[in-house]
């Protein structure tokens, strides 16, 4: 039902550029920078760097006026005269400002040597709101639905339209957009919950194996800060928490390798306290030994069945103590450097 409305609605936008479709010049764009949020907003620039170079009708803002306002601040604590001059030139060059429309169906094309290699086709309704919208270029042929004015449902097909490349769907705050590989296989799956307001940290993205239908291959979690990459046979190979800064590789006989970067003993915030260790453990999760370093020592422990049975600290490749597994001194060596002579 969902393919049929689709090739409706595009056979709909094919005739409305044949027929009773508004013209609107290439300054006209539209801001994609709030997909995920389910907004598309009709832009035109009113100065624009790019002026004489080739104009995309789609665009993703990534750097706001305020975004520039203060990377151009972070700037200027180093350098305030270059700062400010080329703060103040962006902001001569290049800025845009929504466009309000009556009712009516409109369309937008690019063109390269008077071939059309963009068009994009979009009605508004009696508030002012898209009621519909194709993106039409040489590879893609996208329809986007909206209700009251926001994004609901989107579905993007091959030039041929054999091929589904992806698809959007925003319902209850939540926003997820399922791309396809060329078999038809499920590429990967995005989800973003708009009710965090952090655009870093809201979304979930899995991957799945182009040859294995529903085979996960890595999952991307800006929420928890956690990435995780699998074997063919989907068993866990990496996991990466950057909260905590520890990395974790799973052999496939069941044993792993943790590493921990800035680890500090005893929650020390004093640098010397704080290691890069590297834990391995066998196949029963049971601690076999842990390595760690920083720029003034480097300990080596040895464990029994999860328990310490030998450290060895070492100062450089000379010096160094060992301790057996209750702290007790085994062994002491210091050797004197010799002196370098000239």
């Amino acid at each position: 039902m969902r393919k049929i409305f689709f090739t409706m609605l595009l056979t709909l936008f094919q005739l409305a550029v044949a027929q009773d479709t508004i013209a609107l010049s290439q300054d006209h764009f539209i801001d994609a920078t709030d997909l995920m949020e389910g907004k598309l907003v009709l832009k035109k620039w009113t100065k624009d760097h790019n002026e004489k170079g080739e104009k995309n009708l789609w665009n993703v803002i990534y750097c706001d006026e305020k975004c520039m306002e203060e990377s151009m601040a972070f700037e200027i604590e180093g350098n305030v005269k270059d700062a400010e001059k080329k703060y103040q030139e962006l902001k001569e060059k290049s800025h845009s400002e929504p466009v309000h429309l009556a009712a009516g169906t409109y369309r937008i094309v690019r063109k390269q040597y008077d071939i059309p290699m963009e068009r994009i086709v979009f009605k508004i309704d009696s508030k002012g709101n898209f009621e519909n919208l194709m993106h039409k270029d040489m590879q893609t042929h996208a329809a986007y639905i909206f209700k009251n004015g926001m994004l609901v449902s989107a579905k993007s097909l091959s030039k041929d339209r054999s091929k589904t490349q992806f698809k959007e769907v925003w319902e209850k705050n939540i926003y997820t957009r399922t791309q396809y590989h060329n078999n038809g296989n499920v590429y990967k799956i995005t989800k973003a919950d708009n009710t965090i307001k952090d655009k870093d940290s809201k979304t979930i993205t899995t991957t799945y194996s182009s040859s294995v239908p529903d085979q996960v291959s890595a999952v991307d979690n800006t929420i928890t800060k956690v990435r995780q990459e699998y074997y063919r046979n989907g068993k866990l190979w990496k996991e990466h928490d950057e909260k905590k800064d520890v990395h974790t590789t799973y052999k496939e006989d069941g044993s792993k390798t943790i590493i921990r970067y800035h680890f500090a003993e005893n929650n020390s915030s004093d640098p010397k306290d704080q290691y890069n260790c590297q834990e391995e453990y066998n196949n029963s999760n049971i601690l076999i030994s842990k390595l760690c370093k920083n720029s003034m020592l480097k300990k080596e422990y040895t464990y029994n069945q999860g328990k310490l049975t030998r450290l060895k600290v070492s100062e450089n490749a000379v010096n160094y103590k060992v301790y057996d597994g209750k702290g007790n001194l085994l062994e002491n060596v210091e050797t004197s450097i010799a002196p370098s002579y000239r």
